[in-house]
């Protein structure tokens, strides 16, 4: 079964205009490497003025609106890392180490796909969303590298992070686009609604739409696109016995 993934850029245009009196003193240069515009404020012209400005409230904004953001948490990113290279090295006993549960139904389709991927890398986690002190849905971006293909593809992925009873962040796999579409392991009915209004948030989609957008770019490159559906014929195979 397929699992489409749309998604989108959110682009923020800044613009300024900005009157200074002339006078007959020398014009004092902007402290920005390479700028020769008049200094406006703080040794910065207009322009290098504004671009500081918005990241120090883009700092503010992460650092105090968002406390509890867990996009650099270590040990979840660290979690992250071992599934990625757990999945692409068909390694299943370190994959559930931070994923349960694993059907014995997806693990040979991990044994499929890890035949063709390299590595999955440039790890970020793009979207979250705080379910409770124990629990995060997030999305994913990486990077696919296939064997025997020189440009990498990007990717999105959609995780449930939870905690166990000693406080370790693991991946619930129940909630995986695999079990999501294929039922194998039940899912409440709470954590399916759950799912479902993460899937309808704007940030979500827009971001599926940007990762569509920058897989377009890639997809007909000749040696992706032969691996690739080597990959889609084997996958087809494997669908038709299970």
């Amino acid at each position: 079964m397929k699992m489409n993934k749309k998604i989108k850029i959110i682009g923020i245009v800044v613009t300024l205009s900005l009157c200074i009196g002339a006078c007959n003193l020398q014009k004092e240069v902007c402290d920005s490497k390479n700028c020769k515009n008049e200094v406006y404020k703080n040794g910065l012209c207009p322009d290098h003025y504004v671009k500081e400005k918005l990241a120090e409230k883009d700092d503010k904004k992460n650092n105090t609106e968002n406390p509890e953001s867990i996009k650099n948490n270590k040990e979840i990113l660290a979690v992250l890392e071992q599934y990625y290279d757990a999945y692409t090295d068909c390694d299943i006993n370190k994959l559930q180490e931070v994923a349960h549960l694993i059907s014995p139904n997806e693990i040979s389709y991990i044994k499929i796909i890890s035949k063709y991927y390299d590595e999955i890398d440039d790890i970020e986690i793009c979207f979250e969303k705080k379910v409770a002190d124990d629990q995060y849905m997030i999305s994913v971006r990486n990077s696919v590298q296939f064997k025997n293909v020189s440009i990498k593809a990007p990717g999105l992925d959609f995780f449930n992070l939870v905690t166990d009873k000693d406080g370790n962040w693991y991946i619930d796999n129940t909630c995986s686009y695999f079990n999501y579409n294929f039922q194998e392991y039940e899912i409440d009915s709470e954590k399916y609604d759950q799912i479902s209004q993460y899937m309808n948030e704007d940030e979500f989609i827009e971001l599926q739409q940007e990762v569509d957008e920058e897989y377009q770019k890639v997809k007909d490159d000749t040696q992706y696109k032969k691996e690739y559906d080597k990959l889609c014929d084997d996958i087809a195979k494997w669908n038709e016995q299970n």
